[in-house]
């Protein structure tokens, strides 16, 4: 008898968590309907984050390089800018 009742808490608990997601999924479309990004902006964008990105992996492979050069054996597991 318990083992039942424990199967339908499981599965309305399964249930509503699935229900809140679809809703949830709703309101984010219905926002993203409702802010909609202009085709000149999100060509700005692009362009922005693509040139970071590029700029990004040159630095990486940069220090990469370097840390192999001086510690063959080494490794770079984390890279932070220190402003």
């Amino acid at each position: 008898m318990a083992d039942v009742s424990l199967l339908i808490i499981c599965l309305t608990a399964f249930v509503a968590v699935f229900v809140l997601l679809g809703l949830l999924a709703a309101v984010m479309e219905a926002i993203t309907r409702l802010f909609k990004a202009k085709p000149k902006e999100m060509k700005k964008t692009v362009q922005a984050v693509q040139g970071a990105v590029q700029r990004d992996s040159a630095r990486i492979a940069a220090i990469s390089a370097a840390v192999q050069r001086v510690y063959p054996s080494g490794r770079v597991t984390r890279i932070e800018e220190v402003k």
